[in-house]
């Protein structure tokens, strides 16, 4: 699996991901979402993941803070900005959301 691919996984299973200045990311899930497994893809993946979890949260800030969206409507936006066959669905309320701000 692509680091692309790990991010889209991790969104899709609910994993918050917050990265931080120092090279780390923060990972926030249910209770048996992180398996070994997605542990060790992880692990495989830290420095690209970390790359795409700071565009992401970037491209997120700026259409909350910039463009005065929710920060639902905001984070649904940024996954726009990767390759179509990559993007998570969105929740449905944040999808809703961003069609009625459009």
């Amino acid at each position: 699996m692509s680091a692309l691919a790990l991010l889209g996984h991790l969104h899709t299973l609910g994993v918050e991901m917050t990265p931080y200045p120092d090279g780390t990311v923060d990972y926030i899930a249910d209770a048996g979402i992180l398996t070994p497994g997605l542990l060790g893809e992880i692990r495989l993946h830290k420095v690209d993941l970390y790359d795409l979890v700071e565009e992401w949260s970037e491209r997120a800030a700026i259409a909350e803070y910039c463009g005065g969206l929710s920060r639902d409507v905001a984070e649904a936006l940024a996954w726009t900005s990767l390759p179509p066959a990559l993007i998570p669905t969105p929740p449905a309320a944040a999808s809703a959301d961003l069609a009625l701000s459009a």
